[in-house]
């Protein structure tokens, strides 16, 4: 039973986490620009 909370915490990490992908051109299109803003501000 001790692992129990562990299992969940996984488990709701992994549903928290979940993203459907865009279907339309505008979801796309705010998709690719937050991209590009994220991978923007990180130095490489």
């Amino acid at each position: 039973m001790k692992d129990a909370p562990d299992v969940l915490n996984r488990i709701v990490d992994k549903v928290l986490a979940y993203r459907p992908k865009p279907r339309t051109k505008a979801q796309k299109k705010r998709r690719r620009r937050a991209l590009a803003k994220s991978k923007k501000k990180e130095p490489t």
